[in-house]
């Protein structure tokens, strides 16, 4: 078994989100070998696996329009999860970023469950790549899951939240706000303007604010692509040394 969980992890590597800027993860680049690799380890595992051992979740909210799901999920999703020291592949999932809580269905197909956030390494969801941080090996953050936009020396990631507002006719509303941080001499900085992340990256100051002039990066339009890029750029820098 130990050999098969290293294969997995191998192959996954090969195909893992490295940049929101550079490479967005694409289900079609799983290929069919992949999946079948995947799937085996899932099919072994059944009702055993210990995937299945989180609390029940109970549902409070999945209309079409807007909910606490990531991308407003009204149905659950195929997965990746790396979980426990296992990968498992079509993983059900639906991610509350109220709760901060991945739901998953329990081998039935039916009943709804929760998997524990420390025992949950990373996964792969609608395209994003989450990762768990635990605020004791992670300076700078909060213990909790983060979409990873970057995964290089200076690493991006964004806290997705959103926030149940009961307004006027008692209309449930659910605004969602999400803070970028970004990973600096082994600390994280929340990244609310493009000065700031110059201040943050300030050594190379004068270089990425040319390549941000070269390539015109609108920081205001899409602040997640632009600060991945600069990450990106600064990391080039870095490996020119």
């Amino acid at each position: 078994m130990n050999k098969l969980k290293s294969a997995i992890y191998l192959i996954l590597s090969m195909f893992a989100v490295s940049s929101f800027a550079q490479q967005t993860v694409d289900s079609n680049r799983y290929n069919s070998s992949v999946h079948k690799v995947l799937e085996y380890f899932g099919t072994k595992t059944k009702i055993q696996s210990g995937i299945y051992n989180g609390p029940e979740y109970v549902f409070y909210s999945r209309k079409a329009d807007t909910n606490v799901f990531f991308q407003s999920q009204v149905y659950f999703n195929p997965a990746v999860v790396n979980y426990d020291g296992n990968v498992y592949a079509n993983v059900p999932v639906m991610y509350d970023l109220f709760k901060d809580q991945v739901i998953t269905l329990f081998y039935d197909k039916f009943s709804a469950y929760t998997l524990l956030n420390p025992k949950l390494s990373d996964f792969t969801l609608l395209n994003h790549h989450f990762v768990y941080k635990d605020e004791k090996e992670a300076n700078g953050l909060k213990s909790g899951i983060y979409d990873q936009l970057y995964n290089g020396a200076t690493e991006v990631l964004v806290k997705r939240v959103k926030n149940v507002l009961i307004a006027e006719k008692q209309k449930t509303t659910y605004p969602e706000k999400d803070i970028i941080y970004i990973k600096n001499s082994n600390s994280y900085y929340e990244v609310g303007s493009q000065g700031r992340m110059f201040k943050i990256l300030k050594d190379k100051k004068l270089q990425l604010k040319k390549y941000v002039d070269d390539v015109n990066l609108d920081f205001g339009r899409d602040k997640e692509k632009a600060v991945s890029s600069i990450a990106s750029y600064y990391d080039s820098l870095l490996n020119q040394k």
